[in-house]
C-alpha cells in the first residue's frame, strides 16, 4: 500500500509540475536590449554596424569601431504587464506588473596601436532579467465533502520567480583586408534561479450551520515548491563581415554553451488529508523530499545567424536585415534530483527523481529589419522590428501517467517594435530610445481551478479542486526606455 501510494503522489507532483515556473526557464532568445545603438536597430546588425555590442552579435564587427572608447549604456528603464485571464478558474484572473532599472552593459574597446588591424573589446552586460510575483485566492459557500452542509471552500495560489542571466567576456577582432574581417568572443554566464510556488484548498463546514448531530471536520489539499539553483557556463562567437560596394554582409556561430559548475536547492511537499473515499486516491499522505547541492544547468543551444545591410546611394540612409537559427535542445534535466554534486555530509539523504525538472526545445528562425536616416550632420534615427519565436516543446504528452516534471512556459511569441535618435559630439555618443513589446497565446491549461470541485479525480488522483481546462488566455505588453553614452578618445 505504501509503495503503490508513493508511486500515486509522484504521479499527482509530476502534473503540478509542469506549472512550475512562468519564467523558469527563459526562452527569449531574441528578447534580450542592450541599451545601445543596435537595439534602437531592433538587433539587426549582424551585417554590419552593431557598433559596441558587436561583441554579441557578430564579434567581426569589432574592427569597424571607429575610436578606443569607453561605453557605459547605464540603465534601461522597462515597465512589463503579464495577465493570465482565468488562471485558477471562475473566471479569477493572475497579472504581474514589473518596473525596472537595471545597469544593462559596460565596454572597453582597446586597438593596438602596433598593429592598428587588432581590435580588442571587454564587455559585461546583463542579458536576461525576468521577475514575477503572482497570487490570488478564492473563498466561497459550497457543498462538496457531506451531502446537505454548507461548506467553507477557500483556494490560494502563490507564485513568485526571479531568473537573471549576466554574461562577462572579451571579443577580438581582426581586419584582414578593408572589405573583410573575422571576429571571436568567450563569455562567462551566470545564471540564477530563485522560485516559490504553493497552492493549498481548505474545505470546512461552517460552524454556525453545522447541525449537533456531524461532528466538525475539514478536508485539505496542497503542494509546496521551492527552488534555488545557479548556473556557470562559457560559451563562444566566431563571426565574418564583408563588404562590397553599397552592401555588407555578416555571419556568426554561436556555439553552444559548456556547463562549468552549477548547483540547486529544492525542496517539494504534496499532501491531503480528511478526503472521503475508499480508495488510494483518497488516502491521507504528506509526501516530501528535500535536496541540496543538486546538479543543476540552464543549457544555451547552437545558433547560427546571417545579415545584410545596404547603404543607399545618398549615403543617408541605410536598411538593415538579419535572421538567426536556434538548433533544438534535446530533453534534459535542468535539475537532476537524483546527483548531487558537493553533498554537504558524508551522508547525504538520498532523493529521487521527484526533484527533477526537465526542458526541452524545438528549433526556431527569428528575423529582424532596421532603419537608419541621418537627420542632421550629427543626429540619427533608428527604427527596428523583431520577432521573438517561442522554442518550448512539451516534453510529456500525459504527464500524470508518465511522471518527471516540466518546466512551462507559456509558448507565446513576442513582436518588439523600437525606435530612437543618437546624437554625436566629437568622439562621445548619446542614445534615447523605445522599445514596445507584445505577446499573447489564448487556450493555455490553467494552473489550478478552485471552481467546480470533486472529491477526488480518478485519472488526475487530484483532490477537492476541479479538472483544469485550456480556457487560460497569456497576455504580453512591455515597455522599455533605453538611455546610454559611448566616451571614444
Amino acid at each position: 500500500m505504501l509503495a503503490a501510494n508513493k508511486i500515486h503522489i509522484l504521479f499527482i507532483s509530476a502534473f503540478l509540475s509542469v506549472f512550475l515556473n512562468s519564467y523558469g526557464q527563459p526562452e527569449s532568445y531574441w528578447g534580450v536590449s542592450f541599451n545601445t545603438d543596435a537595439s534602437l536597430l531592433s538587433g539587426a546588425v549582424v551585417g554590419g554596424n552593431s557598433g559596441i555590442a558587436s561583441i554579441y552579435y557578430n564579434p567581426a564587427g569589432i574592427s569597424e569601431i571607429e575610436n578606443q572608447q569607453f561605453a557605459l549604456n547605464a540603465n534601461l528603464f522597462s515597465l512589463e504587464y503579464s495577465n493570465y485571464s482565468n488562471a485558477i478558474g471562475g473566471g479569477n484572473d493572475l497579472s504581474n506588473l514589473a518596473f525596472r532599472v537595471q545597469p544593462r552593459f559596460v565596454s572597453y574597446l582597446y586597438r593596438s596601436k602596433k598593429d592598428t588591424a587588432i581590435s580588442i573589446q571587454f564587455a559585461i552586460f546583463n542579458r536576461n532579467i525576468s521577475k514575477i510575483d503572482m497570487y490570488n485566492s478564492v473563498d466561497y459557500t459550497t457543498n462538496l465533502i457531506k451531502e446537505g452542509v454548507s461548506e467553507n471552500y477557500f483556494g490560494n495560489f502563490d507564485i513568485t520567480s526571479d531568473y537573471t542571466d549576466y554574461w562577462g567576456g572579451a571579443g577580438v577582432s581582426y581586419e584582414l583586408s578593408p572589405k573583410f574581417s573575422i571576429g571571436a568572443s568567450l563569455f562567462f554566464s551566470v545564471k540564477n534561479m530563485t522560485y516559490f510556488k504553493s497552492i493549498s484548498i481548505l474545505v470546512n463546514p461552517l460552524t454556525d450551520l453545522l447541525p449537533d448531530s456531524i461532528p466538525y471536520y475539514d478536508a485539505t489539499w496542497s503542494s509546496y515548491q521551492k527552488l534555488v539553483m545557479y548556473d556557470v557556463r562559457m560559451l563562444g562567437k566566431i563571426g565574418f563581415r564583408y563588404h562590397a560596394g553599397d552592401w555588407s554582409y555578416g555571419l556568426n556561430f554561436s556555439i553552444p554553451s559548456l556547463r562549468l559548475f552549477g548547483n540547486g536547492d529544492v525542496k517539494k511537499i504534496i499532501s491531503q488529508a480528511n478526503i472521503p473515499g475508499s480508495d488510494i486516491a483518497t488516502d491521507d499522505y504528506n509526501y516530501h523530499e528535500v535536496g541540496n547541492y543538486m546538479l543543476a544547468q540552464f543549457k544555451d543551444p547552437f545558433s547560427v545567424s546571417f545579415g545584410a545591410v545596404y547603404v543607399r546611394p545618398s549615403k543617408r540612409s541605410r536598411y538593415y536585415f538579419s535572421a538567426e537559427y536556434f538548433s533544438k535542445i534535446n530533453k534534459y534535466k535542468t535539475v537532476d534530483g537524483t546527483k548531487t554534486v558537493s553533498p554537504d555530509d558524508a551522508y547525504p539523504i538520498p532523493t529521487t527523481d521527484f526533484l527533477s525538472y526537465y526542458y526541452a526545445a524545438h528549433a526556431v528562425v527569428n528575423i529582424a529589419l532596421g532603419y537608419q536616416i541621418r537627420m542632421t550632420e550629427n543626429t540619427e534615427g533608428l527604427f527596428g522590428f523583431r520577432t521573438n519565436f517561442n522554442p518550448r516543446k512539451e516534453i510529456f504528452d500525459d504527464p500524470v501517467s508518465q511522471g518527471g516534471s516540466e518546466f512551462s512556459v507559456v509558448p507565446a511569441n513576442q513582436y518588439y517594435i523600437t525606435g530612437g535618435t543618437t546624437f554625436k559630439y566629437k568622439k562621445t555618443s548619446f542614445l534615447v530610445g523605445l522599445q514596445l513589446a507584445i505577446g499573447n497565446k489564448r487556450d493555455n491549461i490553467q494552473f489550478v481551478n478552485f471552481y467546480n470541485p470533486v472529491v477526488s479525480d480518478p485519472e488526475t488522483g487530484l483532490s477537492i479542486q476541479g479538472e483544469r481546462k485550456y480556457d487560460m488566455d497569456y497576455t504580453f505588453i512591455g515597455a522599455s526606455l533605453f538611455l546610454g553614452f559611448s566616451i571614444g578618445y
